[in-house]
């Protein structure tokens, strides 16, 4: 399995593609590139890639952490936690976090799932495609429904772009606000913030430290 480098960049779905371009590619991955990139694939050397190469697993989905992340129950009750693909929602203590984790929740909590690793994040959790329901792509329909932005730093699925797009015309899910922070830039100032609270901690220990 491809392992992910230690930046806050999901660089995992643009490998979901490369599926598309093996002899026996996998059912309902169509719904993640377009007819012009499958082409391009299967012209490309990636063509003899063997889709073993990508971990296909089944799994009950049993938690919902947030919008983007689930955990599922496998073969031998053991759990994973799966950090969705192409999509970055909201997080919990953000606006509209407790909607994208509804959301997905709705989609697919008790649900058989079906969903191809592709890589590990940061944290170490799965990178995956998730699919249920006769192959949806749930990262397409959080985006789709406005709880999740196109994580575009990492997917060149331009239909996601669209989708997010007419969401944002349509005002629907976190859309329906004027100004909304998207979760990388939320992420950031908590950072600074953070970093500005120790740095002001620590010169206040030096002070007192003085006195």
């Amino acid at each position: 399995m491809k392992h992910i480098p230690e930046q806050d960049q999901l660089r995992s779905p643009y490998l979901l593609g490369m599926i598309s371009a093996c002899p026996h590619p996998v059912p309902g991955i169509f719904n993640i590139i377009s007819y012009n990139q499958m082409k391009k694939f299967i012209s490309a050397a990636l063509f003899f890639i063997s889709v073993s190469v990508f971990s296909q697993t089944k799994g009950k989905v049993i938690s919902i952490k947030d919008g983007d992340t689930v955990v599922v129950l496998l073969a031998g009750n053991t759990q994973q936690t799966l950090r969705l693909a192409e999509v970055d929602c909201p997080e919990n203590s953000q606006a509209f976090g407790k909607n994208a984790k509804a959301f997905t929740g709705s989609q697919v909590f008790g649900k058989t799932v079906t969903f191809y690793t592709v890589g590990k994040d940061r944290y170490g959790r799965s990178v995956a495609g998730v699919f249920y329901d006769n192959d949806k792509y749930l990262s397409r329909e959080i985006v789709k429904a406005g709880f999740g932005w196109w994580y575009f730093k990492a997917s060149k699925n331009t239909e996601l772009q669209k989708l997010q797009d007419e969401a944002r015309d349509k005002k629907l899910g976190l859309w329906a606000e004027k100004n909304p922070v998207s979760p990388w830039d939320f992420r950031k100032e908590k950072s600074k913030k953070k970093t500005a609270a120790a740095k002001s901690k620590s010169k206040s220990k030096s002070t007192k430290a003085v006195k």
